[in-house]
């Protein structure tokens, strides 16, 4: 696997940017109904239940938990 060119360099500025980019999709998806978590070689893996690319754009189908019971 190739790595983008923001991964090299200080390893504190790059864990620094994963996190900020987990964020910013767990601020679009986090609380939808859909959404899958496992984890996969030690990473934590968010998909989309319907195959939408989780994270980057809110879809159609988005409900939060609570409003899915």
């Amino acid at each position: 696997m190739a790595l983008e060119s923001w991964m090299y360099g200080d390893p504190e500025e790059v864990a620094a940017r994963r996190e900020a980019i987990r964020q910013r999709k767990d601020r679009l998806c986090g609380e939808c109904a859909h959404r899958v978590r496992f984890e996969f070689k030690g990473e934590e893996v968010n998909l989309c239940e319907f195959n939408h690319e989780y994270g980057k754009q809110r879809c159609v189908l988005y409900k939060r938990k609570s409003e899915a019971k």
